[in-house]
């Protein structure tokens, strides 16, 4: 868990974990979301490469990106943030997420 917390932290993404599940995220501006998406893939690219040699795998179909905001903000309607790419899957916007963090 210490080298993904170093590889997440790199990428200036925060994370947090619990046994069996990792929550990455990150605070941008509504005018910075094209960049926050940048960061995430190329965050999501180096964990699945720091994962290779302990044989472990992301799981993009459990993979699930939420972006909140203010009611004001056009790109915190449910279902209508941007994409994010891992790999060869896209992980759509969900209008609800699991949170097994807790």
């Amino acid at each position: 868990m210490a080298d993904l917390d170093d590889e997440v932290r790199q990428h200036q993404v925060e994370m947090h974990s619990s046994t069996d599940d990792t929550q990455l995220y990150l605070y941008c501006c509504r005018d910075a979301t094209s960049a926050a998406v940048a960061r995430l893939e190329t965050c999501l690219t180096g964990v699945s490469t720091s994962m290779l040699p302990t044989r472990l795998k992301l799981n993009a179909e459990e993979t699930e990106l939420m972006w909140a905001g203010s009611k004001f903000s056009a790109e915190a309607q449910l279902g209508n943030g941007p994409s994010v790419q891992t790999g060869s899957e896209t992980v759509f916007t969900s209008d609800l997420v699991h949170d097994n963090c807790v």
